[in-house]
């Protein structure tokens, strides 16, 4: 069963090292959704007359051995239009890790270590990526084009796939500490945000469903379910 924690920032799966050492995941979750803030005017010249939300999902995060730990990632289409075809080009995903007690930079190894679903499998292939210098994980891919995509099933978690952190340098992590992750819902210098790249019913220019935008009609918020 799935625990989903109400914040309006940002959402944190802790795990402990002296206590999830060599442990198999734990059903340990975090939702965050993305809600997509259509203006009415903007629904209205689209012939949209409700919203589409995405839903990230960050779970099963596990240490699974001294010097790694492991995660899922989700996305859902949960708005409160759940007839309009909403068609996902490219995403891309950001996560943070912070650790304590704390190691200054880090090296270590970014990997996706089980595919994403293969109804996923017309998108783009992802990059994976790690940032030492802020402890950021991350991946993109890169946008098809409109009818390239897949359409989402209102209401269905695809799975994007299960990833590992490995750290290097250190040899690996002490047995104290507390690793907590986070996912990118703000924009930040060098980091990569939690984005989804649709196309809205009959639309003919793809929209970005991300937390922050420059133009107030497309503009999204990063909160909790």
């Amino acid at each position: 069963m799935k625990t989903i924690t109400r914040l309006i920032a940002k959402q944190i799966n802790q795990f402990n090292y002296s206590k999830c050492n060599n442990s198999k995941p734990k059903k340990q979750s975090q939702r965050v959704k993305l809600l997509f803030g259509l203006s009415l005017a903007f629904l209205s010249l689209q012939g949209i007359s409700q919203s589409v939300h995405i839903t990230w999902t960050v779970n099963n995060c596990a240490a699974v051995d001294s010097n790694a730990f492991e995660y899922d990632i989700y996305l859902t289409s949960d708005g409160t239009d759940s007839i309009t075809p909403l068609e996902l080009v490219a995403y891309s995903f950001g996560v943070n890790y912070t650790i304590t007690p704390n190691i200054n930079n880090p090296s270590g190894t970014h990997s996706q270590i089980i595919a994403r679903e293969s109804s996923l499998n017309a998108l783009s292939a992802i990059s994976i990526n790690y940032v030492s210098s802020s402890k950021h994980l991350r991946g993109t891919t890169t946008p098809r084009a409109k009818g390239s995509g897949v359409i989402l099933t209102w209401g269905h978690d695809y799975y994007l796939g299960r990833f590992k952190f490995t750290i290097t340098n250190p040899a690996s992590f002490n047995t104290s500490t507390v690793a907590a992750l986070s996912t990118q819902c703000a924009f930040g210098s060098g980091k990569t945000n939690m984005a989804a790249t649709v196309y809205i019913g009959n639309n003919s220019t793809s929209n970005a469903l991300t937390s922050f935008s420059t133009n107030p009609s497309n503009s999204t918020t990063c909160a909790s379910l």
